[in-house]
Parts: structure tokens; sequence; C-alpha cells
């Protein structure tokens, strides 16, 4: 379930420019509103069967949240290197409707909230700026730890659980 080939930091940090870049390129181009889709999957190898469910069904649930709102799809596009997956799609937002980034971000964090796998999703939201909303941008809380509900962060950051405990954590929540 979490077998795959090993990257290093670098590599994600390349991976991590190339969005960067896209989403400049996006912006610059569209316009309007980008949603940008990555999956938060722990560890070394981040393309493996779990993180390919979590995208599959992440990309199926943003399409819906996306197409039940009055902005227009105007572009998508799916990436997938050995550092990770990457979903982006450009929305416009027709003049006669005062549905806007933040609303979405709202539906958004809801999907990340309820959604079986939401925990592993991680969906920005970026219009007019490279910075995407936060969830302190809208008076929410930071994502919780899928293991101990603090701030998730704060537990990478200290790498407070091991992998193995993350990864039990991950296949029972593909299982659910």
């Amino acid at each position: 379930m979490f077998g795959g080939v090993k990257v290093s930091a670098l590599d994600v940090m390349a991976f991590n420019d190339a969005i960067a870049e896209l989403q400049r390129n996006w912006l610059s181009h569209y316009g309007g509103v980008l949603v940008s889709f990555t999956v938060n999957m722990a560890g070394p190898i981040k393309v493996n069967k779990a993180s390919s469910v979590v995208f599959e069904q992440g990309c199926q649930a943003i399409n819906h949240v996306c197409s039940n709102t009055p902005l227009n799809i105007i572009n998508h596009h799916q990436i997938q290197t050995h550092a990770g997956f990457h979903y982006l799609i450009a929305l416009n937002n027709t003049p006669d409707n005062n549905f806007d980034a933040i609303a979405l971000k709202k539906q958004l964090i809801q999907l990340e909230s309820t959604h079986p796998l939401g925990r592993l999703m991680d969906i920005d939201v970026l219009s007019g700026s490279l910075r995407p909303l936060s969830r302190s941008n809208i008076g929410l809380p930071s994502r919780r730890c899928i293991i101990c509900d603090d701030d998730a962060k704060n537990c990478a950051r200290s790498r407070r659980h091991s992998l193995q405990n993350l990864y039990m954590e991950i296949e029972e929540m593909l299982t659910q």
C-alpha cells in the first residue's frame, strides 16, 4: 500500500517549485480563481497505492464541489511525478454573482473536514495573488493531526508520530 520510489527533500522542493510556476502561469493567463490540490502523504514515498486512491477521490470530490458553484471551470490539469500528485483547476467568476474565492475555500474546507480521506487532502484556493487563502484568513483553526488531533504542522515538524503509526492511521482511513 505504501511502497514506491523514495524521493528526497530536493525532489519535493522541485515539485513544489514546478507547481508554483504553473500556478503563476495560470493566474496570469486565466485570472479568476485557482484550486490547487495535492495529497498529504507522510514519508519519503509520495506516490503509492494509498496516495493514488486519495488523489482519485479528491479530484472527483473537488470537481463535484466546483461544478456546483456559480464559478465556471475554464481548464484543469493533472500532474504525477515520483514526488507527488497535483491537480489544478482554473475557474472564472461571472459578473452577476457574489460567489468568490473565500466562499469556494469554505466549501473546500468543508470537503476536507467531511470526506473520509479529507485529512489527507491539501486543497488550496488562489485568487489574484500567489498566496493561497489559509484557514486563518477566514477565521478557522489550522489543520489537525490525523493521530492526536493537535496542530498538524507541529506534529509534522517535531516528527511526533512514527511513520509506521501514520501509515496505520492512513490505512484505517482508506478502509472506512
